[in-house]
């Protein structure tokens, strides 16, 4: 009987809320379509200490446009407090994928 209760607290550790995966589709959309975005993949799973995290991989199309880091940072600090809003608790890694070839801006 521990074991299947273990099962279902593992289990329930990496469902996503799926207000929280809209919320995270829709912030990258709205912050990042400018600067490519084709594609956003997001799982849970475990980060190198083993704690339950929220991977989002974002796919970006080659642009003339330079990234701007700061535009990078924002979203990602806006996400996080989107997500700890509805309730989540895990942290979310973001991880961007630019084309090889994409110019990112100078710092103002």
């Amino acid at each position: 009987m521990i074991q299947s209760n273990l099962t279902v607290m593992v289990a329930l550790a990496y469902d996503i809320d799926e207000k929280v995966v809209k919320t995270i589709t829709s912030l990258l959309h709205e912050r990042m379509d400018a600067f490519g975005l084709s594609d956003v993949q997001v799982r849970a799973g475990e980060d190198h200490d083993g704690d339950a995290v929220i991977f989002v991989d974002a796919t970006y199309a080659l642009t003339p446009r330079p990234i701007e880091p700061s535009a990078v940072f924002e979203m990602q600090s806006q996400m996080l407090q989107a997500v700890w809003a509805l309730g989540e608790r895990r942290f979310v890694h973001v991880r961007n994928h630019f084309d090889d070839a994409q110019t990112v801006a100078r710092r103002k």
